[in-house]
């Protein structure tokens, strides 16, 4: 799974980090409240346009909605790093157990 989380995270790297303004409802733990959705925007080289979400609440799907409409995309493609639980990791028996789904 790090190898998966990573390949999906490097179009950050070497890239200007975007600000960006979101509201997402918060995730509470106890006493503490974080945010529900992590949001990372960024613009590489080649002026392509990157997001990056994370819900961090593994027991509820997020329905999230954005405005595209300010940048000079002609496309938009998607990845997706799915796992039926939260704790799956891949491994040398199965090392695809959790892989990017385009």
């Amino acid at each position: 799974m790090m190898l998966a989380f990573f390949d999906m995270h490097k179009v950050s790297q070497d890239a200007y980090i975007l600000v960006k303004k979101f509201n997402s409802l918060n995730y509470s733990y106890g006493k503490e409240k974080v945010p529900t959705i992590n949001v990372a925007a960024s613009r590489d080289s080649t002026v392509a346009v990157h997001f990056s979400l994370v819900n961090i609440d593994s027991c509820k799907a997020i329905r999230v909605g954005t405005s595209l409409q300010d940048l000079p995309s002609k496309s938009v493609q998607r990845q997706v790093l799915p796992s039926a639980k939260v704790n799956e990791i891949n491994t040398a028996e199965q090392p695809d157990k959790v892989s990017i789904m385009s």
